[in-house]
């Protein structure tokens, strides 16, 4: 994992994060898996667990599978083929894939995820449906770099990073199944560093 942020690397990165705020850029190994080891460099501090990533998410799946299926309309055989690939490198049928990976992460994990890129269309936030905030944990920032690979972006406390939009099935989900929304709250109208 880089512990400082590559100068070729700044002008991709997203205006909502601030230069200023970073303190590293996580950029896994591009072998297909980026998105799954960037996630693992946020919540195991190694980019090579990324194996164990995958088996939480796949696990998640199978207790939660009729909110994957049926109130979100995912693929769960593709989502099944991607969390259970264990190739490096892989094709890209076993990418890391929005929304699908991206909520399934914040499910699983309990945390908000948030996409972002150099391009505005790239950024959403993702966050758990089913969860509370269980403790004061800052959001997983994935970042886009050239539309294809997947990097995790490390701010410093305090930071203000200009969240993106919601992932725009959050809302009528939580509406539709009566879902307590713990989360959208901390998000709604705000620039926060911390939850």
């Amino acid at each position: 994992m880089n512990l400082e942020v590559p100068g070729e690397l700044k002008p991709l990165l997203s205006p909502r994060i601030p230069a200023t705020s970073l303190i590293c850029l996580g950029n896994p190994k591009m072998d297909g898996n980026c998105g799954f080891r960037s996630l693992a460099i946020a919540i195991r501090g190694d980019e090579e667990k990324w194996w164990m990533v995958k088996l939480a998410m796949k696990s998640h799946l199978a207790k939660c599978r009729n909110v994957y299926e049926e109130w979100l309309g995912y693929d769960i055989s593709l989502l099944l083929d991607i969390l259970e690939c264990k190739l490096s490198p892989c094709s890209s049928k076993y990418w890391f894939m929005v929304p699908d990976c991206a909520q399934l992460a914040a499910d699983t994990f309990r945390v908000p995820v948030a996409m972002m890129g150099a391009r505005e269309e790239l950024c959403s936030l993702f966050l758990p449906l089913l969860s509370p905030p269980a403790a004061r944990r800052d959001p997983i920032i994935l970042h886009w770099v050239n539309d294809n690979h997947l990097m995790h972006v490390a701010v410093k406390s305090g930071a203000i990073i200009h969240w993106p939009s919601l992932n725009p099935q959050h809302k009528p989900i939580c509406d539709l199944y009566e879902l307590e929304d713990y989360w959208s709250g901390l998000f709604h109208g705000q620039i926060v560093s911390r939850l």
